[in-house]
């Protein structure tokens, strides 16, 4: 049963690894990171990859979402993808009719968090990040201001997925799936020896789902073995 599901990971991520493409009209902007795609009469859920804008209710978000909307609504453009997550969202990059890279526009301008659920994030996006935050550019005017994944949190942490098909593209932080690169051992809150309130980022690894984690070549916690699903 592991190895034909480690298979079925394998050909998941062969077809990930090489960006999908697709261009259509975007038709409605519901916030900085997201909005609907028409390709040929069908409508997409667009998820921007990579980056966090603020949540309704939070500070910046009729800002963050005007910014994206004065940029993409109603014209063409090409979305890059590498995933599709559980609700059918395509988590994406987005390329501007101008060339550029609207994911990059947006931390840039200061307009969204770095949001580092990569295995291995990526360092260019964390410093237009640090520069934004550096010269205090849209979000960064408040001096303490709450990342939507805080924001969107709840009271029970969500379970972690078993497998690609069960993530939740905006949950990944709230899964709390991480590993540590030393002892290749991964745990998640639910476990008695969960390590992922470490102080050292480089020490570890965040994982969007366990099969994802496993076929890394981590093995779950000791402490984890009673709770897996």
């Amino acid at each position: 049963m592991m190895k034909s599901a480690l298979v079925i990971l394998s050909i998941w991520m062969l077809s990930q690894s090489s960006l999908n493409s697709m261009s259509g009209t975007v038709v409605a902007v519901q916030s900085g990171d997201s909005f609907s795609l028409n390709v040929d009469g069908e409508l997409f859920r667009i998820r921007l990859a990579d980056v966090d804008c603020p949540e309704v209710k939070q500070s910046m978000y009729r800002q963050a979402m005007q910014f994206t909307r004065d940029l993409i609504l109603g014209k063409l453009i090409r979305v890059n993808y590498e995933m599709i997550d559980r609700f059918g969202t395509v988590v994406a990059y987005v390329v501007l009719p101008d060339g550029r890279i609207l994911n990059e526009v947006l931390l840039k301008e200061g307009w969204a968090w770095h949001y580092r659920v990569r295995v291995d994030h990526k360092i260019e996006l964390e410093q237009l990040e640090y520069e934004a935050w550096s010269a205090r550019l849209g979000i960064w005017v408040d001096p303490e201001p709450v990342p939507p994944w805080v924001y969107r949190r709840e009271g029970r942490l969500p379970t972690p997925p078993s497998s690609p098909s069960g993530v939740d593209y905006d949950q990944i932080l709230n899964y709390g799936l991480v590993g540590n690169v030393k002892t290749k051992v991964f745990s998640w809150p639910a476990c008695s020896g969960y390590q992922g309130r470490v102080s050292k980022w480089k020490s570890r690894k965040i994982f969007s789902n366990k099969l994802q984690a496993e076929s890394l070549g981590y093995k779950a916690d000791k402490s984890c073995r009673s709770n897996r699903r």
